[in-house]
């Protein structure tokens, strides 16, 4: 669901346009970056987690900071660390700890677009979002459900 929602997502902001995507694990971040990498080799694709050094971290973020487009996969790191005005959009795979993670999340894409990216038994997490501009977009037959918050993010 994930790379379908990026290949949407790519269609619409522009292939050069800065993406990030929130991961719920950093093996999971380490394993989204790397299939999305195999998949559109032409694409720059960054990772960063809590499982690599801190030096390397700084190192990926400053390379995607200063690329003119690309992906970002991350876990276990601070939104605000990111400081990513220019992202075009943001995606969150899974549930988020709390409304305000995800909220910082969205932060990141200043008035760009947030996805958030949920497991049908995550569906009732939904209820917390109810007072938000919340979109439902049909997924493909087997797949998960993908919630979009409208363009300018939470608390809008």
């Amino acid at each position: 669901m994930l790379l379908h929602t990026l290949q949407r997502l790519h269609a619409r902001v522009g292939p050069d346009a800065k993406v990030v995507v929130f991961c719920v694990a950093p093996f999971v971040a380490g394993y989204y970056a790397e299939f999305f990498r195999s998949r559109h080799p032409d694409r720059a694709v960054f990772a960063i987690h809590s499982k690599v050094k801190q030096a390397a971290r700084k190192k990926e973020l400053k390379r995607f900071a200063s690329a003119a487009g690309g992906t970002l996969f991350a876990a276990d790191v601070s939104p605000q660390s990111l400081q990513l005005s220019d992202a075009a959009a943001v995606v969150q795979v899974g549930a988020p700890a709390s409304r305000g993670a995800f909220e910082r999340c969205l932060d990141v894409a200043s008035g760009g677009e947030g996805i958030l990216l949920l497991h049908d038994f995550e569906r009732e997490l939904l209820e917390e979002f109810k007072d938000e501009h919340l979109e439902e977009v049909e997924a493909a037959a087997g797949q998960d459900v993908p919630v979009e918050v409208a363009p300018g993010g939470a608390g809008d």
